[in-house]
């Protein structure tokens, strides 16, 4: 068994990059994007309404419809200094900046409402915000998700922070955060939303080298009526989870407990009625590598599976009992997926590849974006409907120190990922 650092370094970022569709898996009406592939520290900085500051960097959106979305990122803090809150000024943090003479970085939080041509500040949450695969065990945020335009969640899925995280609520849409007491210093593992409810799965007490079986936990959206949901078999997610919901609908592939030897592939729990009952079935993805799923219907779900230095791209159509592979060559073992529909989905396989579009089911792949050279790479793509998506497009790594921070830059596309325009200006 691995511990907790490692299984971090080595999954973090599939956790992140496979986006909308992975850790946190939305309404079908919904796209959101996790942070980023480097390791940056920001502390809480104070949002005003008016101008986004010089420098945004964003690391996750989220979004509701065409027009309405948020962005998470990060900006140099205002005078060089680390601000905590949104008025108390500190030095607290400033020396986990990535290196000694690097600008502090503060949460940002921005909302549109007419698709990106305008921004407005909002209050972050209360809490770091974490750039990267790996950041050291610190608490902090580098997701958000809306299910509405009035709720919305920013957390930290316990794969990429290694420790207990953050996990934060609004129900006015983003104007204030609070930590729901029932999920504090949990280990937040998967979130999905869908079917009037927010489920939240989290391990239990995590040691050194394993968790103890994970909890899920169901609450009515816009409310605090947080209560554990019964599971037909133990599940042990010290490898992560993967969540997907669509209304009613809910499936989650994690790793059995206790995990024969014998046993290959991970389970995957799939529930009809929001949870109140689930059915046990096989995972696609091997019982070590979470992978992602995305549920476009009752029926269809998209699937990707790290198999160790490479991934495989399945989908089902009869709800997760049978996955076909589809031909989409040899990907990077953390492709992008972002599926639009039953057979609609946009795949770039890896650093330096084209990004793909599907229009039936996977059997067959045409190149909507060029190659970019260099390392620079789709960190996420998802959709809201059928027509109008955006990507982060990452800037390639500097060399020398894995702490060096890289940039992000938002893109859009109107015909359901075909073309693409960027980057998006913040304003």
């Amino acid at each position: 068994m691995m511990g907790r650092g490692h299984l971090r370094r080595q999954f973090g970022h599939a956790a992140r990059v496979l986006s909308a569709v992975a850790v946190v898996a939305l309404a079908n009406t919904q796209a959101i994007a996790p942070g980023g592939r480097n390791t940056a520290w920001a502390v809480t900085g104070p949002a005003l309404a008016g101008r986004v500051p010089a420098g945004f960097d964003p690391v996750s959106v989220s979004a509701v419809s065409a027009g309405t979305f948020w962005v998470l990122g990060a900006v140099p803090c205002p005078g060089h200094s680390c601000a905590k809150g949104t008025t108390e000024a500190t030095s607290e943090h400033c020396d986990e900046a990535p290196t000694p003479h690097a600008t502090p970085l503060c949460t940002w939080l921005v909302r549109t409402d007419d698709g990106g041509t305008s921004f407005v500040d909002l209050p972050p949450p209360p809490a770091p915000l974490l750039k990267g695969t790996y950041n050291g065990g610190s608490e902090g945020i580098d997701t958000i998700s809306f299910a509405n335009p009035r709720d919305g969640f920013a957390f930290a899925p316990y794969t990429t922070v290694g420790s207990a995280g953050s996990f934060w609520e609004t129900h006015d849409g983003g104007r204030t955060w609070s930590e729901p007491p029932a999920l504090a210093n949990k280990f937040v593992v998967a979130v999905g939303t869908g079917g009037g409810f927010v489920l939240v799965l989290v391990a239990g007490d995590c040691g050194a080298t394993q968790c103890a079986d994970g909890v899920l936990l169901r609450s009515p959206l816009g409310t605090d009526d947080w209560a554990p949901l019964a599971l037909p078999v133990p599940v042990t997610p010290n490898w992560g989870a993967a969540m997907t919901v669509v209304g009613r609908h809910v499936w989650i592939s994690t790793t059995p407990a206790p995990m024969s030897s014998d046993q290959l592939y991970g389970t995957l729990l799939r529930s009809n009625s929001s949870g109140d009952g689930f059915r046990a079935l096989v995972s696609p993805c091997l019982r070590q590598y979470t992978g992602s799923l995305t549920a476009i219907s009752a029926s269809v779900v998209w699937a990707v599976c790290p198999t160790g230095m490479s991934a495989e791209v399945l989908r089902s159509t009869d709800g997760g009992a049978r996955w076909a592979r589809l031909p989409t060559g040899a990907p990077n073992r953390f492709p992008v997926l972002a599926p639009l529909s039953a057979t609609t989905a946009v795949l770039e396989a890896g650093p330096d590849s084209q990004l793909l579009r599907t229009t039936d089911g996977g059997a067959a792949w045409r190149s909507v974006y060029p190659a970019m050279a260099d390392g620079n790479s789709w960190s996420w793509v998802g959709f809201s409907g059928l027509r109008t998506g955006w990507a982060l497009q990452v800037q390639a790594e500097l060399s020398g120190s894995p702490y060096v921070p890289v940039v992000q830059q938002l893109w859009r596309t109107s015909d359901g990922g075909t073309t693409w325009t960027g980057p998006v200006h913040f304003r």
